[in-house]
Parts: structure tokens; C-alpha cells; sequence
């Protein structure tokens, strides 16, 4: 489920008045597993969920969970598939079936650097949906706010040292 959103105002030192949009999520607490120190897996705590993720297979990973990248792609995939879902319902579009297929990779650009590509595939089933549907649907999968704050730019990651 998509985190909702707050804005409150947030008076900065200047002559400019800005928002401050706060996703609201429960905090996430990621710390290495007892096992952790030799394999890399970390113990994962979302409000009541629990899981582990672990690091590639490729990197001595033994598969225990899923791997960062793998939680990326997850995320990206959950929030395009509710923001279609979410559009189709409210617009009445006959959607029966919809299902989000990513796939991540580094690869290198024409200038030599190394680069993560992302390739989305969505898939729509519905024995009425039209191809002006599908093409409005495949648009508003575009919209999926995790998707946008992937490929912003503008993303900030605060970090600090407790």
C-alpha cells in the first residue's frame, strides 16, 4: 500500500515559502542478522512485518530473501500497479488483471560510465479493455509517485551517526 502523504508548511529563510511533503510510513529498522556478520543478510522490521534480505547470490548470498535491488524493483512494481489500478477504477476502465515485470541492470553508457536500467513491462488482461485503454493506462503508469522519486534527480537521503 502506497504510503499516504502530508504537507505542512515549512517557513525557509528567505523571501520563498516552501512545502514539506512527508510520506507517512512507519520507520524502517534494517540491522544485521547473527548470522549477518558472515553472509551479509540483514533482518528487515516494517511496523509488524518482518522479513530478511540478503545480499546476491553472485556476492556469497545464500538466498534467504530478497536483495536491495530486488526490494527496489519490488517497490516500483507495487506502486505502478496500484496507481494503474487505482486510475482504472476510478475512471471504470474494465481492468481484470494487471501485472508489473522489472528487471534491473548495470550497464554502460556511451561515454563509459556505469549506469542502473530499470526496463518496466506492464501487462493488462480484460476481455473489454480497447487499445485507447491500454494506451492511457500505460501512461498512468508513468505516474507511480516511487517511480518518479527514482528518477528525479531530487531525491535527498539524510544520513547521521547515532
Amino acid at each position: 500500500m502506497l504510503c499516504s502523504i502530508a504537507k505542512r508548511r515549512v517557513g525557509v529563510r528567505s523571501i520563498h515559502t516552501s512545502y514539506a511533503v512527508r510520506a507517512e510510513c512507519q520507520p524502517v529498522v534494517v540491522q544485521e542478522s547473527r548470522e549477518g556478520r558472515k553472509n551479509g543478510r540483514n533482518e528487515v522490521e516494517v511496523g509488524t512485518h518482518k522479513f530478511v534480505v540478503d545480499k546476491p547470490m553472485s556476492m556469497g548470498g545464500e538466498d534467504a530473501g530478497p536483495t536491495p535491488y530486488e526490494l527496489l524493483l519490488s517497490s516500483i512494481g507495487q506502486c505502478t500497479a496500484l496507481t494503474v489500478r487505482i486510475y482504472a477504477d476510478r475512471k471504470q476502465i474494465p481492468v481484470e488483471h494487471i501485472k508489473v515485470t522489472l528487471e534491473h541492470e548495470k550497464v554502460k553508457s556511451e561515454d563509459g560510465w556505469w549506469i542502473d536500467s530499470i526496463t518496466s513491462k506492464l501487462h493488462l488482461e480484460g476481455p473489454d479493455l480497447t487499445e485507447e485503454d491500454k494506451k492511457k493506462l500505460f501512461q498512468m503508469a508513468g505516474m507511480c509517485p516511487v517511480k518518479k522519486s527514482v528518477t528525479s534527480g531530487k531525491m535527498e537521503i539524510i544520513s547521521s551517526l547515532e
